[in-house]
């Protein structure tokens, strides 16, 4: 197993869920 490969995998997934939490954050905070 590719420890590496596998915690890139990992930050990616937390960036994008990250980015989306606060998108929706500002999206309902702008209503």
């Amino acid at each position: 197993v590719d420890i590496s490969e596998n915690s890139q995998l990992i930050l990616f997934i937390l960036s994008v869920y990250f980015l989306a939490v606060i998108g929706l954050g500002i999206y309902y905070s702008r209503r």
